[in-house]
């Protein structure tokens, strides 16, 4: 598990498999930070998968973050972005950041996050998955982590959907780029 760990501008590829605790980026974290990072690491494993976190533990902080990826848990749970939120410290936040996910898979299937065990998460700002690509239209919402929505690949690809994103200096967006969503500037493209 990954504790007080700070990742910026970074990023995985390839092919994930696992058991548990499969994420993108992080397996399994508590108060961890991510900073203009993503993952277009294809993932696989049986429960908490997550587009970019596995296991939320709590405490994390993502920012200009996204996973654009495949998500399969094979006999648990599955989100775009977060498989499993348990935010026990309650201070969580995560802002401007996205998902897509071509194959979002499980047995329970957010998304953007997945299930929690928690009715209430911490902080969330202008964050969306793409519901026309996964096929899923819902996530698990926690009562004060309504800023989290669904939308369309067309508003996905549309630089108004990103309220507040900073496009001068973190993002960018182009439709011959990224499969025409969003990138980040300062992060290597795969």
């Amino acid at each position: 598990m990954a504790h007080g760990l700070t990742v910026e501008k970074s990023y995985s590829k390839g092919s994930i498999k696992g058991n548990n605790n499969v994420g993108g980026v992080l397996g399994e974290a508590y108060y961890a930070t991510l900073l203009e990072t993503y993952s277009t690491s294809n993932l696989n494993g049986k429960d908490n998968i997550g587009g970019i976190l596995g296991k939320d533990r709590g405490g994390n902080n993502f920012k200009d973050c996204y996973a654009k990826n495949n998500v399969v848990a094979t006999a648990g749970t599955a989100g775009g972005f977060i498989g499993f939120y348990t935010d026990v410290a309650a201070d969580e936040e995560i802002e401007n950041c996205y998902a897509v996910n071509p194959t979002l898979t499980g047995t329970t299937v957010g998304g953007f996050i997945g299930t929690s065990d928690k009715t209430q998460g911490s902080k969330a700002k202008s964050s969306y998955w793409d519901k026309t690509v996964s096929g899923v239209a819902t996530s698990f919402n926690l009562s004060n982590l309504t800023a989290i929505v669904g939308r369309t690949t067309a508003e996905m690809k549309n630089k108004s959907t990103y309220s507040g994103w900073d496009f001068n200096s973190v993002w960018s967006i182009s439709p011959s780029k990224n499969g025409g969503y969003p990138y980040l500037r300062n992060v290597k493209l795969d």
